[in-house]
């Protein structure tokens, strides 16, 4: 094992431990647990074409080490549309749907080794 690799792997455990939320992932139906830990959250504002009014779109970014996604029974990589639930967001947690509002695929990877996903979801029911 590399020093490259030894030192992500260190990382994912810090960050588990740190920031490490437990997520349901669904993908047809099905839902899958285990840790993930936030990336940047933000709110974009657009302008339209027709009457200056602004878009308010909500993402988020999930990172995961995908041995654990896989551990769990998620065939890898994610899909657009696949859902991530968050429940230590409010009581009922809110509910992210893995896609980007370009079009592209929603997620890439983290590291040098391909070992953690960056997945960008957007808050489900909105419209892309």
């Amino acid at each position: 094992m590399s020093l490259l690799t030894r030192g992500i792997a260190a990382f994912v455990r810090r960050q588990k431990a740190a920031n490490g939320r437990t997520i349901t992932y669904t993908r047809g139906g099905t839902g899958y647990t285990f840790t993930a830990w936030p990336g940047s959250q933000m709110l974009a504002r657009t302008p339209t074409q027709t009457d200056g009014a602004t878009v308010v779109r909500a993402e988020a970014v999930y990172l995961f080490a995908l041995a654990d996604a896989v551990a769990a029974g998620v065939t890898m990589p994610p899909q657009r549309g696949d859902r991530i639930t968050d429940a230590t967001l409010g009581d009922a947690g809110k509910t992210y749907e893995v896609q980007t509002p370009t079009g592209e695929r929603g997620w890439r990877y983290q590291d040098h080794d391909d070992t953690i996903a960056r997945v960008v979801c957007q808050r489900a029911g909105t419209v892309v």
